[in-house]
């Protein structure tokens, strides 16, 4: 199979044999924006050579300056290889991207032919007291891209570390400047719960003095009761509740967990019912929404208040054939109750270096740059030019879902960041076993994270964002850097491109930045919201 963005006359070609061909110089290198671009050729290797060309012009921002003396470029996008299997070679080493010590930070590329040394004083113990780094912020509604329904832990601080549900104790998670609930855990404590798998009626809370377990008040609709009332789609009615009807799939989406007590609390309470809950553990069991909710006398003779939640996710559930074989695939790590410190260590060491992930202070100087020498740029061009395969993949390496994987595949501009998530002595370090390792691993690549964005959000001092808990991922419209392979949001970049200076924020290299479309479709399938 001849390899894609190489010229024709670079290869002995046979007749039958069938090849794309993008330029080299078209497909990587910067080009004047003023030149027209040679067309891509599909070609035919038979007795007779035909060649049909494809409309392959490369698009540029509206607004494109001189930079300096020099006229700007900014290199076109690169024409990416169809996303099917099987996947091209490689002999890409994987690096970690950055490496701390108590004075600096080094960002590696992943080709290791470059290092930027950022220089720090460590005033306090950045990963102090830290459980984990949650991808998403505390407020943030429906599902996590990076974890499946299904997903089961050991422990339930596991479940607030990852940001299922955050509160270690209480059963509800919500607060009254959210106006709404995100999750909850279903443990059958009260004995007015019923669980119907797809739906089931969930007790209030209150009502218990201290860690009595038995209610002894009546329970009123305030604090968690009342954001649970506040998420059903319905007029509040804090006297006779209220009631969504057909309309209850515009109620809030809340996250459901449940756990090992479930049916050992069922059969306390004298509840004969079948159990929903895991045997052991917790496990997310997806996304609900509360259709109505009302008060009456509980067991104990005292007012509860009841809300009737129902399933509306479309993953399998985990309790049937299709969920349970999920959970085997994807969860064997939790499953043989293995150790999540390195989990928990490679989140809290990425957060230790988030707030260094700035611009280079040169890149606001108009005359400090760096040359990009042309055997460099060979080197990066050729590194990026070659699809990945499959068939060349270590054994026991874990491949995500053929969905995200196939968008993996398109993003051949960022190869050198997915090849070192798959290679297998980079799995092992960075235990890298499921789904959920994965995506966090992926999301958490420092040349994923737009150094732009970072620097405004440092500047504003949000304890929530140095708490790791909305991460700085670029956006769809993205440039990347052939050098260092770090990717910024095309908006960020405009000021400066405005200003006739085009380089990368990071390296500071000239004619490096492309356009790259495919790495939000990676996000798309990980079903992370931009």
């Amino acid at each position: 199979m001849v390899n894609h963005g190489r010229l024709i006359e670079d290869y002995n070609l046979k007749t039958g044999d069938t090849i794309r061909v993008i330029p080299l110089k078209q497909q990587l290198a910067p080009t004047n924006i003023e030149q027209t671009s040679s067309p891509v050729v599909q070609i035919n290797i038979s007795n007779d050579i035909k060649t049909e060309p494809i409309d392959s012009t490369p698009e540029f921002p509206t607004v494109v300056p001189r930079p300096l003396s020099q006229k700007a470029t900014l290199s076109p996008r690169i024409k990416q290889p169809a996303a099917d299997f099987p996947f091209g070679p490689t002999k890409m080493k994987a690096t970690s991207g950055f490496s701390r010590s108590v004075e600096r930070i080094d960002l590696i590329s992943p080709s290791g032919r470059y290092k930027r040394r950022i220089p720090v004083q460590w005033s306090t113990n950045p990963i102090a007291g830290k459980t984990g780094l949650n991808i998403v912020p505390a407020e943030h509604q429906g599902p996590l891209p990076h974890v499946p329904v299904g997903y089961c832990v050991d422990m339930r601080m596991t479940m607030s570390s990852i940001g299922v549900h955050r509160p270690p104790i209480a059963g509800i998670s919500g607060s009254q400047s959210m106006g709404y609930v995100v999750s909850i855990v279903m443990s059958g404590e009260y004995p007015e719960d019923e669980d119907q798998g797809d739906e089931f009626v969930y007790t209030g809370s209150g009502g218990r003095s201290g860690s009595d377990l038995i209610q002894t008040f009546d329970q009123d609709l305030t604090r968690s009761n009342l954001l649970l009332a506040k998420s059903c789609n319905v007029r509040l009615n804090t006297i006779t509740g209220g009631d969504s009807g057909d309309a209850w799939k515009d109620s809030a989406p809340i996250r459901v967990v449940r756990g090992y007590n479930l049916s050992k609390n069922a059969q306390k309470s004298g509840r004969l019912e079948r159990s929903y809950g895991p045997s052991q553990g917790y496990r997310y069991d997806g996304i609900y929404k509360i259709t109505r909710y009302w008060s009456e006398i509980g067991y104990t003779g005292h007012k509860v208040w009841r809300f009737h939640l129902k399933r509306d996710d479309p993953s399998p559930a985990p309790w049937t054939v299709e969920g349970g074989a999920f959970i085997r695939r994807h969860c064997k790590r939790i499953l043989r109750q293995e150790p999540n410190e390195e989990r928990i260590q490679q989140l809290l060491g990425f957060r230790s270096i988030l707030k260094f992930l700035v611009p280079d202070p040169g890149y606001k100087k108009l005359h400090l740059t760096n040359s990009y020498r042309p055997s460099m740029r060979k080197m990066d061009q050729e590194d990026a030019s070659e699809p990945i395969r499959r068939t060349n993949i270590s054994s026991g390496t874990y491949i995500p879902t053929h969905a995200i994987w196939k968008a993996v595949i398109g993003d051949q501009m960022n190869k050198r960041i997915w090849m070192r998530l798959i290679d297998l002595n980079y799995q092992k370090e960075y235990n890298i076993k499921d789904h959920l390792t994965f995506i966090e691993n992926a999301l958490t690549q420092p040349e994923f994270q737009c150094m732009i964005c970072n620097e405004q959000k440092c500047r504003q001092a949000d304890p929530v964002y140095r708490d790791g808990l909305n991460i700085p991922l670029v956006k769809a419209e993205s440039l990347h850097c052939t050098r260092c392979d770090y990717n910024f949001c095309e908006k960020c970049l405009k000021p400066m491109i405005e200003r006739k200076h085009v380089v990368c924020p990071n390296c500071l290299s000239q004619k490096s930045l492309c356009f790259n479309r495919r790495l939000s479709a990676v996000f798309a399938a990980m079903n992370i919201p931009l």
